[in-house]
């Protein structure tokens, strides 16, 4: 994805911090500090690093809607489902990270709320194209009516990304990776999520966003808990 990593390894800096980019350790000696939390790094979990841990107080992420993307925190602003061919009535379930962050065990657990929730639709990114085929194959397999899964694909500038957001009624997170920027957007549009916080830094990344906005109900502990909510 064009990262540079090996620049660091010449010590252009005389104090080199990992944040946000990678999330977990680099496993290199000449990075010397990891921006972390109490969530996506718990101190048990000290050993595992080669940097020294930085905890933020409440959440390793700092960003915030109010002063780059207000236009999605204005209700007058922002599109309708006809817009983006959703149905009206529907309970609009999404998750807008990359396909191939969607595992058997998760996609399998999507498939059982649906059936047991038959008013709800699940909203997904189109990216990338060709795992599209292979849900919807998967999905009839189980007796899933195919129109029932909506794709959406990519959106130019990110502000109408955003504003598309705000018309989902719930935000379903994947396990292994969660989102993590997606977490962070959906949460700011508006959108409840339901995360299962995991064992590793990237599995453990929606549960400090619940934590940092003081929703941990938004937490499960167990796939069978997950799909309960």
């Amino acid at each position: 994805a064009g990262e540079r990593n090996g620049i660091f390894a010449f010590r252009p800096a005389p104090i080199q911090v990992v944040y946000l980019a990678y999330p977990g350790t680099h496993g290199a000696s000449y990075l010397d500090y990891n921006v972390v939390d109490k969530t996506v790094s718990p101190r048990e979990q000290r050993t595992h690093y080669t940097e020294k841990l930085v905890y933020m107080p409440h959440c390793y992420q700092t960003n915030s809607f109010r002063d780059i993307y207000q236009e999605v925190l204005d209700p007058t602003n922002l599109p309708s489902r006809a817009d983006h061919s959703i149905p009206s009535d529907a309970v609009v379930l999404c998750t807008f990270n990359r396909l191939g962050r969607i595992t058997p065990d998760i996609f399998g657990a999507w498939l059982r709320i649906l059936q047991r929730a038959p008013k709800t639709v699940l909203w997904l990114y189109k990216h990338p194209t060709i795992a599209v085929l292979r849900l919807l194959r998967h999905a009839r397999m189980e007796g899933i009516d195919t129109a029932r899964l909506i794709f959406a694909g990519p959106v130019m500038p990110k502000i109408e990304h955003l504003k598309r957001l705000t018309l989902a009624d719930l935000y379903l997170d994947t396990l292994v990776y969660n989102g993590h920027t997606t977490g962070s957007d959906v949460l700011w549009a508006g959108v409840p999520m339901v995360t299962i916080l995991g064992d590793t830094f990237p599995s453990r990344v929606g549960a400090s966003l619940a934590r940092a906005v003081e929703m941990p109900e938004m937490v499960s502990y167990s796939l069978q808990e997950y799909e309960d909510k």
